[in-house]
């Protein structure tokens, strides 16, 4: 079955959110999951080594348009496009 049709509409996911739970529903990679909550571009709480998400705040993420780029990827980005 593919990735696509294994994700779960966000009124079928639980209020709280573990990466595990964001790699299956955003349909990227457990790497990807971690730079964005590290980052900050997904708000989360962490609570010794685990990452939390409110679902509140990801929807708010998925809103916001805003990309998971890696932040030593979104420097480089921004160098390159005004090179262009």
């Amino acid at each position: 079955m593919r990735r696509a049709l294994e994700r779960r509409r966000l009124d079928d996911v639980p209020d709280i959110l573990s990466p595990k739970d964001l790699v299956g529903i955003l349909g990227v990679g457990r790497n990807g999951v971690y730079a964005a909550l590290r980052s900050g571009v997904i708000p989360s709480v962490r609570i010794g080594q685990k990452y939390l998400v409110l679902k509140s705040n990801l929807v708010a993420f998925l809103s916001s348009g805003e990309s998971v780029i890696a932040p030593h990827n979104r420097a480089s980005a921004g160098t390159l496009s005004e090179e262009i």
